[in-house]
């Protein structure tokens, strides 16, 4: 994790970084790459920011957004972990789970 990757991916710092909106504006981005390196029509971008357990215990809720873009459009999906009960590793573990998931639908496979 690092503060700096959202402007990296999108070329500027957006004053809040997780939430929807950079999630799709990531997920947009991965998508014009992907078109841009001949993917075409098969072209999916996906775009994740989250808010996880930390020490010491963060005040705001855990909470992760998960975007796609594909031809199809944008779907962004927003998922609020209960605080303080999974470690760090089990809540990065429940977000890389509903990535993969939302990105195999995307692209027509059920997970």
């Amino acid at each position: 994790y690092a503060r700096a990757s959202p402007a990296a991916v999108l070329g500027h710092a957006p004053p809040q970084s997780v939430n929807a909106a950079v999630a799709e504006s990531m997920a947009e981005r991965a998508y014009e790459r992907s078109v841009a390196l001949g993917g075409g029509e098969r072209s999916v971008g996906l775009g994740c920011t989250a808010a996880l357990r930390s020490e010491p215990m963060r005040r705001g809720e855990h909470r992760c957004y998960i975007a796609v873009r594909s031809a199809a459009g944008v779907h962004c999906l927003a998922l609020t972990l209960a605080k303080g009960a999974r470690s760090r590793e089990a809540e990065d573990a429940v977000v890389a789970r509903a990535a993969l998931a939302t990105l195999a639908r995307a692209c027509g496979v059920d997970p």
